[in-house]
């Protein structure tokens, strides 16, 4: 069985795209991200796209902690 990984990240850039399908010949992977939905039927991973709520320079994705207490074996979070 695959492990499960969750990616969180602001947006999905285009270059990353092939990166993600790579690493999903080996993983359960999921991306979670605030930009607009990139998946097609040709990628391999699965995407959450979450709502950003902007307070002062913070910006919060709402239902990321609900997202993160789903059963993954890893959360890799990106800066």
């Amino acid at each position: 069985m695959k492990k499960k990984v969750l990616i969180i990240q602001n947006i999905i850039p285009h270059y990353r795209k092939s990166l993600y399908n790579l690493l999903s010949n080996e993983y359960s992977l999921t991306i979670a991200h605030s930009g607009a939905s990139t998946v097609s039927m040709y990628d391999q991973y699965k995407e959450v796209v979450l709502q950003v709520k902007k307070i002062g320079s913070l910006n919060f994705q709402l239902g990321l902690l609900q997202e993160m207490n789903k059963e993954y074996d890893v959360i890799i979070s990106m800066c």
